[in-house]
């Protein structure tokens, strides 16, 4: 069996990151994943992909820690009202944008304004209105008021982003953390949203070149408020055309990490590789619910001895995942063609979070 590494992959969505503090030299981390961008664009792209990347790249008021539990983001805190309708944002001290110009409050009540904008049609903003009722937001979208004065989400100064809601909700925090409620530069404009090249970021990494539908690479962002803690230098995406071939790559040793392991490999990967095995925090269909990592002796204490095809009994006895309205999460996701797991190297020398 392969050693596990020692850091979840949801640590990189936190964007603080292992490394090899042994290792002279930058550190470089090597990231296969199935499929391609739908878009450039944050707030329209789908793939999984770009929310991969886009987790390196940007962060949102809100953060996850390894566990999948809220934790502040760009934001140090935040304070809800007794009715539980209004939460107070305060953004930490000094923030910056990559390129060195300061990040404000307006900046993320633009990036909500540009995500409910009717005319983005933005495929994601279903998501956020589904479950989260702001202030405005759904009629705001709709296109029935043109008024962005009306949406609940403001910002009184410069560090502070105030939500305010019609109906309380303690998943708000939850929900800002999505990869696509980021802040928008002021001078952004519709073509800097047509290349990666094109766009600044704010998170742990910021963009080293673009290769198009090979592969894209980052680098590690001296601008970001927690750079000391970001262990690793570069990170290389490459882009696969299918997930066979990145867990190919992963067992050959080419590279560190292989997302989006599938269906049908999953068992036998649990036999063979079972300690690199990570699932991630956040199961992308409905994004509530901590996920364990999978350990060997998961399919054992569960009864299961070969791969199940009842996929609730999968989330139920494997995962640990609870039925919500919508059904099991893993059940949600499974029905695609990919697990939300991933495979990881151990790196030597790597401290444990």
């Amino acid at each position: 069996m392969r050693p596990a590494l020692l850091f979840a992959i949801l640590t990189l969505l936190t964007c603080i990151s292992g490394g090899h503090p042994s290792q002279a030299g930058p550190v470089t981390l090597i990231r296969a994943v199935p499929g391609s961008f739908d878009s450039p664009d944050p707030q329209r792209d789908r793939s999984a992909v770009g929310r991969a990347i886009r987790g390196d790249l940007y962060e949102g008021l809100v953060g996850l820690d390894p566990a999948g539990h809220c934790i502040p983001g760009a934001a140090g805190g935040w304070d809800v009202s007794a009715d539980g309708k209004t939460y107070r944002f305060h953004l930490r001290p000094a923030l910056s944008w990559a390129t060195g110009d300061p990040l404000v409050a307006g900046d993320f009540v633009r990036g909500f304004l540009r995500l409910l904008d009717p005319a983005l049609a933005s495929p994601k903003a279903a998501a956020l209105l589904s479950q989260v009722d702001i202030t405005g937001a759904k009629d705001f979208h709709a296109g029935k008021r043109l008024d962005a004065a009306t949406v609940g989400v403001t910002a009184p100064d410069d560090r502070t982003v105030v939500i305010t809601l019609d109906r309380p909700s303690a998943r708000l925090p939850e929900f800002l953390t999505f990869d696509f409620v980021i802040p928008v530069r002021r001078d952004a404009t519709t073509p800097n949203f047509a290349r990666l090249a094109g766009m600044a970021s704010n998170g742990a990494y910021m963009l080293a070149a673009d290769a198009g539908d090979s592969g894209v690479s980052l680098i590690k962002n001296p601008r970001y408020w927690r750079a000391s803690a970001v262990k690793i230098d570069r990170i290389d995406y490459r882009l696969m055309g299918d997930a066979e071939m990145a867990v190919r790559l992963f067992q050959t040793g080419q590279v560190d990490i292989a997302s989006g392991v599938p269906i049908d490999r999953l068992a036998g990967l649990m036999m063979t590789d079972a300690d690199s095995l990570r699932a991630d925090a956040r199961p992308p269909s409905v994004g509530i619910g901590v996920v364990p990592a999978v350990t060997g002796d998961l399919l054992n204490r569960a009864g299961l001895t070969s791969q199940p095809t009842n996929y609730h009994l999968i989330g139920d006895r494997v995962f640990g995942w609870v039925d919500n309205p919508a059904g099991s999460h893993l059940s949600q996701y499974l029905f695609w063609s990919h697990c939300h797991c991933d495979l990881m190297h151990e790196h030597q020398g790597a401290p444990a979070l």
